[in-house]
């Protein structure tokens, strides 16, 4: 971006602020004016490297210098150049990182640029299923999906990479959801298609709609086979459709001008207090905000920000989100990662090697790409959940998982350290099961499910206490999601009663 095509001149001894330009058209090669940064000083640093994040503390002197200053109008190119020229001595400090994340949301580029960093996990353990603020049930599924208690998905759904779906969320048959966030008691109908959105709580869009890299604010309603434009911005309670039709960027709010408690001149727009049936459908209740070209800035699109290219998302399954995509370093990494691993033990199981080398390749995979440990065993499910060609029952798919996890028993126990990555492992082959295609794939392999928790309880991999933590987490699923406690109730069913008994002898021989 031009405004992170910066130069600064830096005290190395104070990290004092002595020159800043940020203007490549307006540079002064020379720095001539930078000159006077030498002057008691034994030595500067010049920096050409950084990027700005545009986080700023200020001491209450600044808002001051604001009002003395009416012209200041950016804090970058008026006020901090302003005051490094200045005859009276104030000072600006700066702070360097290195290996850490800052970043400041404050236009929709950044928003869907942090956005996307928060989901592919650049800035944990700030993630979405730490739950840290004690008020969301998250949990991370593969692919980087996220989702809290209580959602309704269809089967027949598609729910791609980089998607969080919040708590009361139903979503219906033959949608396809794509790099977008879903907020909470959102209703998503039949065949709808999302991609790159952010979807704010209480929304609702009917059948056959098409949604790209837009915002849809809480409340918003989307009659059915409407189409809504890449950069939209559909403000609270807006309704459009049936069969709207928006062009790419365009601004819809409910709030009529009158109310809008500001000058023309601010808003740098005007409101369209009758706009066309065509557009926002014959139902619509909104007026159109038309932004001035001066006012259209490329930051503050959400269809030029590179945090996501949505645009190359297809209908395919989410195995093919896996392939790099040289566009979006953090979903390249992730899946780089899970390639090697897969491959590694794929050869391994082909040529006969021993665990023992394998758990050694896999470690240095796991430093070389900073990954927790438990996580290397979701790259193995592909390997020891394979289904062979000619196998067409359960049964014989069962007897083949066994023969593999009885083989590489010892490698997953190496990298399953304690309970909570034993639970993690039983959701790893939930989700694995769940996105497996074709359906008559799926199909076979979710009859395995509790043949598998038992064959890993009998291998010592997986402890009962895990598999009770697991279906506590599974009970308040409903619908679609609660088939696989339903599979494996039997196991747990039996589990407990063993449990209980050993209780019992306990008691007696006390």
């Amino acid at each position: 971006a031009r405004e992170d095509d910066s130069v600064v001149v830096i005290d190395p001894d104070t990290s004092r602020l002595l020159h800043y330009e940020n203007d490549p058209s307006s540079r002064d090669p020379s720095l001539s004016s930078a000159r006077r940064a030498f002057a008691d000083r034994s030595s500067v640093q010049f920096r050409y490297d950084l990027i700005d994040c545009h986080i700023d503390i200020c001491a209450p002197t600044v808002l001051f210098l604001f009002t003395d200053n009416f012209d200041y109008q950016d804090l970058r190119q008026d006020f901090v150049r302003g005051v490094l020229n200045s005859e009276i001595q104030y000072k600006v400090y700066i702070t360097v990182i290195d290996g850490e994340y800052a970043a400041r949301v404050r236009d929709l580029n950044t928003y869907e640029a942090v956005s996307r960093d928060i989901i592919n996990r650049w800035v944990h353990p700030l993630v979405p299923d730490n739950n840290f603020l004690g008020t969301s049930t998250y949990r991370h599924h593969r692919g980087a999906i996220y989702k809290e208690q209580s959602t309704n998905i269809h089967r027949s759904a598609k729910v791609q990479r980089g998607t969080v779906v919040g708590r009361g969320t139903s979503i219906g048959p033959g949608c396809l959801i794509a790099g977008s966030v879903i907020g909470r008691n959102c209703r998503i109908g039949k065949n709808v298609v999302l991609k790159g959105c952010h979807l704010w709580d209480d929304v609702e869009v009917d059948d056959g709609c098409m949604i790209e890299q837009s915002i849809l604010c809480s409340g918003v309603h989307v009659l059915g086979d409407s189409k809504v434009g890449q950069g939209c911005l559909l403000g609270f309670n807006v309704v459009v459709g049936p069969a709207a039709n928006l062009p790419k960027e365009y601004r819809l709010t409910r709030v009529p001008a009158e109310l809008i408690r500001t000058s023309q001149e601010e808003l740098e727009g005007e409101l369209d207090m009758s706009p066309s049936k065509e557009i926002v459908g014959a139902k619509g209740e909104c007026f159109v905000w038309k932004v001035s070209e001066a006012a259209r800035l490329p930051s503050n699109s959400l269809v030029r920000s590179g945090a996501v290219d949505v645009s190359s998302l297809s209908d395919s399954d989410s195995e093919s989100e896996d392939e790099l995509d040289s566009e979006s370093t953090p979903v390249s990494t992730r899946a780089l990662f899970y390639q090697e691993v897969q491959k590694t033990l794929a050869r391994a199981d082909a040529e006969g090697h021993s665990v023992e080398n394998v758990a050694v390749e896999v470690k240095s995979l796991r430093l070389a790409y900073d990954t927790a440990s438990v996580e290397c065993t979701e790259p193995f499910l592909p390997v020891l959940l394979a289904i062979d060609r000619g196998i067409k029952t359960a049964g014989k798919l069962s007897a083949l998982i066994v023969k593999r996890l009885t083989k590489w028993a010892k490698l997953l126990k190496i990298f399953v350290q304690d309970e909570s990555d034993q639970t993690e492992l039983i959701f790893f082959v939930q989700q694995y099961m769940e996105s497996a295609e074709p359906k008559e794939m799926q199909a076979l392999l979710e009859k395995c499910f509790a043949k598998i928790l038992h064959t890993l309880y009998n291998l010592d991999v997986l402890e009962e206490d895990a598999i009770f933590a697991w279906a506590d987490e599974q009970k308040d699923m409903s619908g679609a999601d609660a088939r696989f406690l339903k599979y494996a109730k039997p196991l747990i069913d039996w589990l407990q009663e063993d449990s209980d008994d050993e209780e019992e002898d306990s008691d007696d021989s006390e």
